[in-house]
């Protein structure tokens, strides 16, 4: 921090001859001076000017050079503009402005040679930014009247800087000075500290080190400022309030001053004592009243664990300090290992010098902050060259990955080089880490791999099958060797005379994988080649993960949580060279791995404004004793532009509001938890939202210590198996199939549970009233005893869609045997355009026909719906201890389905033929979302209860009722209430429940 500082309109010189001036802010670490030339780069090592400019009249100019020109991204930057260089493949010069709005201007090439010097201007005026290369104008952007920082982004590159010169109006210091040493310094010592630039005096000044986590703390003592920035603090002042300030922690944050004249310099640094013992710290997962959590040494960290605050190099020290302030200290750190390679080896300790100072700008700014590491696996791009062999290879033949680092291609799940080399880096890291004085703030580990780290294998970028490498050929051998023991058994699967187990083909092309019936593969050789392929590279990528995390897990004596992203159920669901080849449905596996605590990613990105549709089976991970830990990363009203709109960015900030509070009691209902993901942008930085989320955290720690009962009365199964038994086809419509089990299930107005029906012998049926079982077409016959021994009973209402138990082992289709499963017969009709579903007098249009459809074929079956050309499409049968209901359509109306279940006595929370709110309950608390026009709802308890009150405002809205009328009066909106006892009320929930008081 600065004082002082007076604003005037200047000729500003940021870089002179490759020195840079007492007006430049950057890293020390990030930049040095040789040749006349300031070198430096990376993500988030920006090159700043000191002050902040109005924008009309300002002129910019930098001579400098650029390292390569491969799609890295370098730029200009005017506060939230950039003018970029080398976007792309095709190194582009590009334009985003202040909404996120990209624009191609030319091409790179016809202007720069990377490594040779050229000249870089920019013109604003009049509301227009000019934008000129060696004196050439090659575009422009909208500048507005806002003051902008200006800067230099080397982002991906690196640039040698000659000059730097910005001329216009001073409007004050811009918000760039890094608050945060990047250093922790051991009290045992004398510590020579590197002061962060500007440094704006020299000579000797007063000191003054006081504690940020305990007030009156504080040493005062006398020091010299070198020309180069460094003060001496001496070892006996250091360790002074080191003891005087020792808590539970190793590292600790303190406040540096210096004091000249009138002059005053501060920032934070950290101390450490490297005499006190160093360990990671103790995470667990265990069950609350609220669901499965996380617990550090013994604490829980409750259902919002954290905030990313390192995203790309990119820090975000405000957002890591007001989310500490409201009691979430989780700090999740986005980390690239790949960029700590030397001469082609890991370099460890660089690597964890890197988490330290990451660590302390986020211990300075939230003294209590405990580390959540995201830890790519991703090679340097040396590592691909040197090993072409070991890279995944696209059906296509294309040589790009569009989500990659630097859009190369990288090694393959089997290539056994980068499993050995990748774990010993996992291994490596976490021994450097667990000797840092920073380990005992560590609790989690999360690894990261193929598309967006998110473990999705790439291809659907690039519209793509994979993976056709050698290593991917050979580990699917062995599994095929496994399976089928002989390669007899396996030619007479396959219908190959001459495949063997070393065969080089192996691995289906785009032919086998399109080849059998329009939905379902079938019994045809080429299609058991594909089905095998696609049951192989499920267990394959899980078990990829599982490898990875067993040497996390050895690496920390299992202290660390380890987990990853994954089980992506819903969102990949028929989508295009996403569905099967995403590797996520191998869920199964992980649940049952010892190594693997917690899996999880985003919620389902389509109709988000709309709905918050949970992405993964959450209660079968809860019945595995594991988290699922969803990535809040929600785009509020400061995430600008039509991508940032596409994926459900709200208009103001009572939008964002409500969707916080809708994502809250979703979460909770479901016994889940989630981090909020914002790319280190800082989109909760309104007061508003920070105060609502502090009393969401409040109820929350009410809801994890008070036992309330489960309200969810249906059990929703999703079979993993019957996933290899699609086609890969593009057209079938099983993507319907997937949206309305993600996006459209959750207006059902009756909560649900998502299991996996591989668990169905480890699920208590007793609590439900129905179960659905949405695409058991492949059913094991231990899995069809269970279903008569444990969900067929108990007045129980069992609902089938589509084809349920139509796909025998081998592949083939016998829709016939359908009714030993469901007890009402069916058939089968292919090659048809089947469009519309009639039923009660109404007709719900599929989105979009299937060539395959199902007829019910049982006189004794009761119909209940209608295909358009009047066969019947929904039936059902009553049995004396349950009712079985069969609805020949993979994606129903949530309308039917409804009312089916009402028919079974299903007990309904909300009102509404069509219940367009989204619920979710955990008793006693509730939410009803709404996206639509202003409506009056009505929601039923179930039972009598004694008070009903909004848990926000600890207000009483109503006593001794069984249900309420809720008046929506907005287009998006979350209704929140408490509803239960009065004892219960008075004594939890209104204590930790009372509106906030200024």
């Amino acid at each position: 921090m600065l004082l002082g500082i007076v604003a005037v309109s200047a000729t500003d010189l940021i870089v002179d001859k490759g020195k840079p001036t007492e007006l430049a802010v950057y890293q020390r670490q990030g930049w040095r001076s040789e040749n006349n030339l300031l070198c430096g780069g990376g993500e988030g090592n920006n090159l700043r000017a000191l002050y902040s400019y109005q924008p009309d009249g300002l002129t910019v100019d930098l001579d400098f050079s650029i390292a390569e020109l491969n799609a890295t991204a370098a730029g200009i930057g005017l506060g939230d503009m950039l003018f970029g260089f080398d976007g792309g493949k095709a190194a582009n010069l590009f334009t985003e402005d202040a909404k996120g709005i990209t624009a191609v201007i030319g091409s790179t090439r016809d202007h720069i040679k990377p490594g040779e010097r050229f000249l870089a201007q920019i013109r604003c005026k009049q509301g227009k930014a000019e934008f000129f290369l060696n004196g050439k104008p090659v575009g422009s952007i909208a500048c507005g009247i806002q003051p902008v920082s200006v800067y230099l982004r080397p982002w991906r590159n690196r640039v040698a800087v000659h000059s730097f010169a910005v001329n216009g109006q001073r409007v004050g210091v811009a918000d760039t000075h890094v608050s945060a040493v990047g250093k922790i310094l051991d009290c045992r010592n004398d510590a020579t500290f590197e002061l962060s630039p500007p440094v704006i005096f020299t000579g000797n000044c007063e000191a003054t080190l006081s504690s940020l986590e305990n007030s009156g703390v504080r040493e005062s003592f006398t020091t010299e400022v070198s020309a180069d920035g460094v003060i001496r603090i001496p070892r006996s002042i250091m360790e002074r309030i080191y003891q005087k300030n020792v808590g539970k922690y190793v590292t600790t944050a303190l406040r540096l001053v210096l004091r000249s004249g009138k002059k005053v310099y501060s920032c934070n640094i950290v101390l450490s004592d490297s005499r006190r013992p160093r360990d990671f710290a103790l995470g667990e997962v265990r069950h609350t009243s609220a669901g499965n959590r996380f617990f550090v040494n013994g604490k829980s960290l409750g259902m919002q664990t954290g905030l990313l605050t390192v995203c790309n190099g990119t820090v975000n020290a405000k957002g890591a300090e007001r989310f500490g302030k409201i009691g979430i200290h989780g700090k999740l750190m986005l980390l690239r290992p790949r960029l700590c390679f030397k001469n082609g080896k890991f370099d460890a300790k660089a690597f964890a010098a890197k988490v330290e100072s990451y660590a302390a700008q986020m211990i300075s700014s939230d003294p209590d902050s405990l580390l959540m590491l995201q830890f790519e696996l991703f090679m340097p791009t040396e590592w691909g060259k040197k090993h072409p062999d070991e890279l995944i290879v696209l059906d296509n033949g294309v040589d790009y990955l569009a989500n990659a680092p630097s859009h190369k291609r990288q090694p393959s799940y089997a290539s056994e080089l980068w499993r050995k080399e990748a774990a010993e880096m996992v291994s490596s890291a976490l021994a450097e880490l667990r000797k840092s004085p920073i380990a005992d703030r560590i609790f989690y580990f999360k690894l990261l791999y193929a598309n967006c780290g998110e473990w999705n294998h790439w291809g659907y970028q690039e519209k793509a099958f994979v993976d056709c490498s050698r290593p991917m050929n050979i580990a699917f051998g062995a599994w095929l060797k496994k399976k089928y023991k002989t390669e007899e058994a396996l030619r007479r699967a396959w219908q190959k005379t001459s495949v063997s187990f070393l065969s080089p083909d192996l691995v289906p092309g785009r032919k086998e994988r399109l080849a059998g019936g329009p939905i379902f593969r079938g019994a045809s050789g080429p299609a058991r080649q594909s089905a095998d392929y696609y049951n192989f590279f499920q267990e394959y990528a899980a078990g990829t993960i599982e490898h990875f995390a067993h040497f996390a897990k050895k690496a920390s004596s299992r202290r660390l949580l380890v987990g990853a992203y994954y089980g992506y159920y819903f969102g990949h669901y028929g989508s295009n060279y996403h569905f099967q080849d995403s590797g996520h449905y191998g869920i199964r596996y992980l649940l049952r791995s010892p190594d693997i605590d917690f899996f999880g990613g985003p919620d389902v990105y389509s109709d988000r404004r709309s709905v918050s549709p949970l992405n993964g089976l959450t209660a079968s991970v809860e019945l595995a004793g594991k988290v699922w830990e969803a990535e809040n990363d929600y785009r509020t009203h400061h995430a600008l532009g039509p991508r940032h709109r596409e994926l459900g960015a709200t208009d103001n900030l009572e939008q964002t509001l409500e969707l916080l509070k809708r994502n809250f009691i979703i979460t909770l209902g479901n016994r889940t938890c989630y981090y909020f993901f914002d790319f280190a942008k800082d989109w909760y930085k309104d007061e508003e939202s920070m105060n609502l989320i502090a009393d969401l955290q409040k109820i929350d720690q009410v809801m994890e210590k008070m036992p309330y009962a489960k309200a969810n009365r249906i059990a929703v199964l999703f079979s993993e198996s019957v996933v290899a038994q699609y086609t890969s086809r593009f057209d079938n419509g099983i993507y319907n199939a997937g949206r309305m089990a993600g996006r459209e299930l959750p207006f059902l107005g009756i909560p649900y549970d998502r299991y996996l029906l591989e668990d169905i012998s480890r699920i208590d049926f007793s609590v439900y009233q129905a179960v659905i079982f949405f695409n058991t077409f492949q059913v094991t016959e231990e899995q069809a005893r269970e279903i008569q021994k444990k969900v067929a009973g108990n007045n129980r209402t069992l609902i089938w869609l589509y084809a349920p138990g139509c796909i025998a082992p081998d592949g083939s289709l016998q829709p016939e045997k359908s009714v030993n499963l469901t007890g009402i017969g069916l058939r089968l009709e292919e090659n048809g355009d089947y469009g519309k579903l009639i039923f009660r007098n109404k007709t719900r249009p599929y989105k979009k026909g299937y060539p395959t459809r199902t007829v019910i074929d049982d006189a004794a079956a009761s119909i209940l719906a209608y295909h358009a050309d009047g066969a019947p499409a929904a039936a059902e049968k009553k049995f004396p201890d349950y009712r079985s209901v069969v609805i020949c359509s993979p994606a129903p109306s949530v309308v039917f389905l409804r009312q089916v279940l009402q028919g079974g006595r299903v007990f309904s929370y909300t009102s509404g033929v069509g219940s367009l709110d989204q619920t979710a309950f955990a008793w006693p608390l509730l939410g009803a979302y709404r996206a639509g026009k202003p409506i009056m709802k009505k929601i039923w308890f179930g039972k009598n209860v004694e008070v009903v009150a909004d848990p926000l405002t600890g207000k009483i809205l109503a006593e001794n009722v069984n249900m309420i009328n809720l008046n929506y009066e907005k287009t998006y909106q979350t209704k929140l209430l408490y509803a239960g006892s009065r004892a219960d009320y008075e004594k939890c929930i209104a204590p930790a429940m009372n509106k906030r008081k200024k």
